[in-house]
């Protein structure tokens, strides 16, 4: 058996000491990056357009809940939601509006539909989803008739939390 003196415990404990002081200053500045200096997503801020090229003003479709999903491509998880997705836009299309968004241009969007060719509205961000304080896909955002965001949800969903959100929104 070997024997470590006095100072190789304590040069051993000190760099333990230093290691978890690391950690935690780590730790603490993620945390503020995520909950304190993210920007607030505000509706106002979206810059967007659809698959034909127009300018799309989201605004313009208050009076009506809304649903705006972000996504990317090439994320498992948003495109594994897509059957479901879809299938509450079909039952819900005649109370709430759905509008999916991509950060890709209009090429990669046509072609990501004929892979995956689901009924749904894609809009084209021109922004970096960050701008808007999105920092990973899917997100999804729950609006209101009178334009105010009521829910989110960071992540993807089944279809029975996806429902019960969409039955809050229009009063089932």
């Amino acid at each position: 058996m070997m024997a470590f003196s006095k100072n190789t415990y304590l040069k051993w404990f000190q760099y333990g000491i230093l290691t978890g002081i690391a950690i935690g200053i780590i730790a603490s500045s993620y945390t503020f990056y995520l909950y304190i200096s993210k920007p607030d997503f505000n509706l106002q801020n979206l810059s967007l357009t659809d698959t034909r090229g127009n300018d799309f003003m989201l605004e313009s479709r208050k009076g009506n809940p809304i649903v705006l999903n972000f996504l990317s491509r090439g994320c498992a998880p948003c495109i594994k939601e897509l059957p479901i997705l879809e299938s509450a836009v079909n039952r819900y299309k005649d109370s709430i509006q759905f509008y999916f968004i991509m950060k890709e241009d209009k090429e990669s969007i046509q072609s990501f539909q004929k892979k995956y060719p689901y009924k749904l509205d894609y809009l084209l961000s021109e922004k970096s989803f960050t701008d808007y304080g999105i920092l990973g896909v899917p997100q999804t955002f729950f609006i209101d008739k009178k334009f105010k965001v009521i829910d989110s949800q960071e992540g993807s969903f089944d279809s029975v939390s996806l429902e019960l959100k969409l039955r809050r929104m229009v009063g089932r």
